[in-house]
């Protein structure tokens, strides 16, 4: 039997290009899902970015400090991930970098959410675009669809099952240096951040550390695979922003995440 001619779908979203490839007998029913789940690439970004005035993030930056916004069961996932990587990091990783304040959890759940000062400013930038591919995602699995690989400007990738006849989505990571890494995912999800090529931008980089506004120089580039986006894509800015220190990665490590820095061989 021949194998089947991958679909192949596309959209702009949060300045970058989300692809995806599905593979499957019925083109139709997979090219329907493909839709639908760009479709939720679009809809997390008008949800997440805070220069939509309709969306939580921006509903967020408006509510007065200390008040509890209600927040959707959507953005409870990367509100606690986001919450969790704040406490371990100490602050490196923060959702509103470069003020006093932040955002506070009114309970476990993350059912509610507040700003505790009114210089903080929420920006999920950090942790967008993994947000953004897990849902994807999720309406691909519910659509039945078995075999996909989705990435979103080649930073963040997730693969669901493997294509026919291998063992999983290759995908080689470059860490820099002339050293490259080879992974191999299967309903796995891997995210990379980099300072390399950001020396032209006049913070002297794109991640940062929130504590104090400048970028950690400790490593270039650091790579994380996870079992979901959201967890690999926030892991990865936290680990880049606060050094990777070897704490820092056990406590990944512990949490399903795989850290790829180079030199911690």
């Amino acid at each position: 039997m021949d194998t089947p001619q991958p679909i192949r779908l596309a959209v702009e979203a949060m300045a970058t290009r989300f692809e995806i490839v599905l593979v499957g007998d019925d083109p139709v029913r997979l090219r329907a899902a493909g839709e639908a789940a760009l479709a939720a690439v679009t809809d997390t970004e008008a949800a997440l970015s805070r220069f939509v005035a309709s969306s939580f993030v921006a509903r967020l930056n408006r509510t007065a400090p200390g008040v509890a916004l209600r927040t959707d069961p959507l953005d409870r996932e990367w509100l606690l991930v986001a919450d969790e990587l704040q406490r371990l990091t100490g602050g490196a990783f923060d959702l509103c970098h470069g003020t006093d304040g932040s955002l506070e959890l009114d309970d476990p759940g993350a059912t509610r959410v507040r700003r505790t000062s009114s210089t903080a400013r929420v920006d999920a930038g950090s942790i967008g675009k993994g947000v953004a591919l897990d849902r994807a995602r999720d309406e691909l699995v519910d659509a039945g669809v078995t075999r996909a690989l989705i990435h979103g400007g080649t930073s963040t990738v997730v693969a669901l099952g493997a294509p026919p006849e291998r063992s999983g989505w290759g995908v080689r990571v470059d860490l820099g240096d002339g050293r490259c890494v080879d992974v191999e995912l299967v309903d796995a999800a891997l995210s990379v951040s980099a300072q390399r090529g950001q020396d032209r931008l006049p913070e002297g980089g794109h991640v940062v550390d929130a504590r104090t506004g400048t970028r950690s120089r400790a490593h270039e580039v650091v790579a994380c695979t996870a079992p979901r986006a959201t967890l690999a894509d926030a892991w990865t800015t936290a680990l880049l922003a606060s050094g990777a220190a070897p704490d820092l990665r056990a406590s990944a490590c512990a949490r399903g995440v795989t850290v790829l820095v180079p030199g911690s061989d």
